[in-house]
């Protein structure tokens, strides 16, 4: 039996300065994922898992709280396709002068619905 079909799920991830920045795969720390998922009769079976290891260094040119963000965005989810982010957290580094802590991260897994 042959699929009818692939499925396409293409995200972006990447650690950004501030809240309000879009995720950008060719800037620092930028990675791209995605995957093609198999349809068989309007259905997709199937899923997969992306580890969003995730590398960043920033300066720090005073004491205080440093925020950073980890940030996903879709470039592409074809119909019938999800993603859920599990299992999410940031690390950090701390220095004498610095501290960062992490908003939003995790582990997305991809994979079809059954269409109703």
């Amino acid at each position: 039996m042959v699929p009818t079909a692939k499925k396409v799920v293409d995200i972006v991830g990447q650690i950004v300065p501030i809240s309000t920045a879009t995720a950008n795969h060719s800037g620092p720390g930028g990675l791209r994922y995605n995957v093609t998922l198999d349809e068989w009769a309007g259905n997709i079976r199937g899923s997969d898992t992306f580890n969003l290891a995730s590398t960043r260094v920033f300066a720090n040119t005073a004491a205080g709280t440093k925020y950073v963000y980890f940030k996903l965005r879709k470039l592409r989810m074809d119909p019938n396709t999800q993603c859920w982010v599990y299992n999410a957290a940031i690390l950090r580094r701390r220095h004498s002068l610095d501290r960062v802590r992490g908003r939003s991260a995790g582990a997305p897994a991809c994979a079809g619905r059954r269409r109703t």
